[in-house]
């Protein structure tokens, strides 16, 4: 097979171009992630979860207790909406669904802080919904830490000078932010997640589908005959549909970090990923559509990729715990690197350290099914009847 000159190159460039201008293909890649990013993205403005309701049991019913009740009060994730003295109140209140929680502070909390002994409290929370169980637990945790250590600061001022007391003491900070584990914030948890999958399975669908219809039309051949061969035809294609990629994604991210407030550490960087991630996808969705000789028939067995995809990719599970043959197929997701790239390059300080390692890894994925694809398709192309000899 004779390639065409290089003259012929933005022509077939622009045909491609042509191509995934099809209504059915823009579907994929303007109308669909848009919709998704934006019905599910605006659910989670408030990022966090706060004010939820909770009654505190005073049973000691000091300055310690009351200073507690303060703090917890103050808490961002946490509403105060009575102080009780008897537990089988709060129960009550708790079982009518009035409050999602009940915090007990016991006996003699202020004589253990003096004597500097384990205060032993509970906390009876509803914990069937995760996400609130996260948020009230670690509003108490901050409210509890920081009225403890000032009851203690209390306590040492009375019998330390000034001067000596905050050598004697400090006040503890118990402080919860965002640096290592994306999960603290489950807003930027959940809309990064859906950001990648949102790309992958759109980008996928769309490239896969396109490329099915050639087969199915039977002028993949000839198509393949004008690009001067397979490996150059899949090229083509995916320079093109990854031209049309790139404004899909300048607008996600705008989304993203604009309307959804979500942390911009590195934007232009968090570009970069999803630029190269769209070309492993693309590579990736080539090798698919060989796969398939019917546009049917690919739908149905891509409808149900991206929830095992997610759960592969060690996003809501550590790959670390699972078996060897199902963490060696996360690795073989294009998915996989960019969830773990794209959180941590808007919330840690110097991860763009370890960029080239992710897309070195998005790099050797588009190598290998560029490679798959091309061994497919030339196969195809060779078996087709119409096929130039």
């Amino acid at each position: 097979m004779t390639p065409p000159p290089r003259r012929m190159l933005f022509p077939l460039l622009r045909e491609e171009t042509r191509k995934a201008c099809h209504f059915e293909v823009m579907l994929y890649f303007w109308i669909l992630p848009l919709v998704g990013i934006l019905s599910f993205g605006l659910l989670y403005v408030r990022r966090v979860g706060q004010d939820f309701p909770i009654t505190v049991v005073d049973l000691d019913q000091t300055y310690a207790t009351r200073t507690a009740v303060q703090f917890l009060d103050a808490t961002p994730e946490l509403r105060v909406v009575s102080v009780v003295e008897d537990e089988a109140i709060a129960r009550a209140q708790f079982e009518r669904q009035e409050v999602l929680a009940v915090v007990i502070l016991p006996h003699g909390l202020l004589q253990s802080v003096k004597h500097r002994r384990p205060v032993d409290g509970a906390v009876v929370i509803d914990s069937r919904n995760l996400v609130v169980v996260n948020s009230v637990y670690m509003g108490i945790q901050k409210a509890l830490g920081y009225s403890i250590a000032g009851a203690k600061f209390s306590i040492v001022k009375r019998v330390f000078p000034p001067r000596q007391t905050m050598q004697k003491i400090l006040p503890v900070r118990v402080v919860s932010r965002s640096l290592g584990n994306p999960s603290v914030d489950y807003a930027l948890f959940i809309l990064s997640g859906l950001l990648i999958m949102l790309i992958q399975q759109c980008t996928l669908v769309g490239s896969a589908v396109g490329l099915t219809g050639e087969t199915e039309g039977g002028t993949l051949a000839a198509s393949v005959t004008a690009a001067g061969g397979p490996l150059r035809f899949l090229l083509v294609r995916g320079l093109a549909l990854l031209a049309l990629q790139v404004p899909v994604t300048l607008t996600l991210l705008a989304v993203f970090y604009g309307l959804l407030g979500m942390p911009a550490g590195s934007p232009v960087l968090s570009f970069l990923l999803l630029t190269v991630f769209s070309a492993a996808v693309l590579a990736f969705s080539q090798f698919v559509a060989m796969l398939a000789r019917r546009r049917l028939a690919l739908l149905q067995g891509l409808v149900l990729f991206s929830m095992p995809a997610f759960f592969l990719s060690g996003y809501t599970w550590p790959r670390e715990n699972m078996t060897a043959p199902v963490r060696w197929l996360s690795h073989l997701l294009p998915s996989t690197p960019s969830l773990d790239a794209f959180p941590r390059l808007n919330l840690i300080p110097g991860a763009e350290t370890y960029l080239p390692a992710w897309l070195l890894w998005l790099g050797a994925l588009i190598g290998l099914y560029l490679a798959a694809g091309w061994l497919l398709l030339r196969r195809r192309v060779a078996r087709t009847p119409s096929a130039p000899e």
